[in-house]
């Protein structure tokens, strides 16, 4: 699979930096288009981003098995020493390009609620929920297998990027399932981090406790160039990559798009998540290898044509289906 540009505006000097990405396309199936925010540091920095963003959605497709072409919109809103965007202005810009181009999206968490409807209007797959709702009810199926699996009860909160709506939601349904929020991280612990694990992120890893990893960025770490999780799994700790978690919006996206499912039946359809959560623990742990290990074989077997021990099996029926 190759890297492709599909429509590109970045003009460093006016602040705008918009690119729509993909890693393949098939002309029979639907585009599903993920919009996505990220900061720009530098042009090279933001494409290698954008590439990264293309890729965790893709993986996404490739490990569930989603059936459409999996395509992501991304935007620099913050140009460091330049200054942040003015929010109106930016969102004045992406929906003139949703408009002229005909591009329908769905958001991640680094996309804000309120932002979301105001620049989509029409341009979305729905407009009667929280934009991220869907990936709230993922995120809840795998902390609940793994709690299960892995009898983990405290979950620390590391989010930087997520607005403050998305961070109470998210406490209101760690109480709701009985999970304790805690200050500190111990073993007993889900980390759960919108941080990008980089360079920057293990030297401020400085625990010798091993929690488990749930990462909710837009990308996990930099699979097309240095994969710093590998460092995490040198030193023992898990971790379950966002494009594990953050399948929700997906699933929901997809069955709009195809016509074959309407929103409760893919809510009804991500309790396969749980099933597919506790295969990945019971594989890492009867292979002594990181639960990420077990996602990159499958992940890089088809980008790559890697060995791949882990097979995946269609779950469900008819269009309600999921890999497992």
């Amino acid at each position: 699979m190759e890297y492709k540009v599909i429509f590109e505006d970045v003009r460093e000097s006016d602040k705008v930096a918009i690119m729509l990405s993909e890693f393949e396309h098939d002309n029979n199936l639907n585009d599903l288009i993920r919009y996505t925010v990220t900061p720009y540091i530098n042009n090279d920095v933001f494409i290698e981003n954008c590439k990264n963003i293309c890729y965790n959605e893709q993986a996404k497709k490739i490990l569930y098995g989603l059936q459409q072409n999996f395509k992501t919109f991304t935007v620099g809103n913050d140009f460091g020493e330049k200054g942040t965007v003015i929010q109106k202005h930016l969102n004045q810009a992406i929906s003139k390009i949703l408009v002229v181009n005909n591009i329908t999206v769905y958001p991640d968490a680094s996309v804000k609620n309120k932002d979301f409807y105001r620049v989509t209007q029409d341009k979305n797959y729905w407009s009667d929920a929280e934009a991220i709702e869907g990936d709230f009810a993922s995120i809840t199926r795998v902390l609940l297998a793994t709690r299960r699996i892995k009898k983990k009860y405290n979950i620390f909160l590391d989010l930087a990027v997520w607005e403050d709506d998305y961070v109470d939601h998210l406490k209101e349904i760690a109480r709701y399932w009985a999970f304790r929020l805690v200050d500190e991280i111990d073993e007993d612990t889900i980390m759960i981090t919108d941080k990008v694990i980089d360079r920057e992120f293990i030297r401020n890893f400085k625990t010798t406790k091993k929690p488990i990893i749930l990462s909710l960025a837009n990308f996990s770490t930099g699979y097309t160039g240095k994969d710093y999780i590998m460092e995490l799994c040198k030193r023992k700790v898990h971790v379950i990559p966002s494009y594990f978690v953050n399948i929700g919006s997906n699933i929901i996206a997809e069955g709009l798009a195809m016509g074959t499912r309407n929103v409760k039946d893919s809510f009804q359809l991500m309790q396969i998540i749980e099933d597919k959560t506790e295969k990945f623990w019971n594989d890492a742990d009867n292979h002594s290898i990181n639960f990420y290990e077990v996602c990159k074989q499958v992940i890089e077997n088809a980008f790559h044509g890697t060995p791949n021990q882990f097979k995946n099996v269609a779950v469900g029926v008819g269009a309600m289906t999921l890999k497992v």
